[in-house]
């Protein structure tokens, strides 16, 4: 009896959980934001060749995502709940 109750409120805040995640996501479709990429186009020719000289020696793109692969592994393995 008491594992129905404690299934229908976790559904419940499931439920209130993801409303709130759609209205936050609709809301975010409202705003009036323009994508304009010839900025990141002059933002990226814009750094130097030392720059890129040093990156690519250091392997920072290999590195950076090795960096953001752990980070989404970590975040995944902590929504476990016997693990995390």
């Amino acid at each position: 009896m008491s594992y129905k109750i404690l299934e229908a409120v976790g559904r419940m805040f499931s439920w209130i959980f993801e409303q709130i995640f759609i209205g936050l996501v609709s809301l975010l479709d409202l705003l009036p934001i323009p994508f304009d990429a010839s900025g990141a186009v002059q933002l990226v020719d814009s750094i130097p060749d030392g720059v890129w000289y040093f990156a690519s020696a250091f392997q920072i793109q290999t590195g950076a995502g090795i960096i953001f692969g752990s980070f989404l592994t970590r975040f995944i393995i902590r929504r476990i709940p016997l693990i995390g």
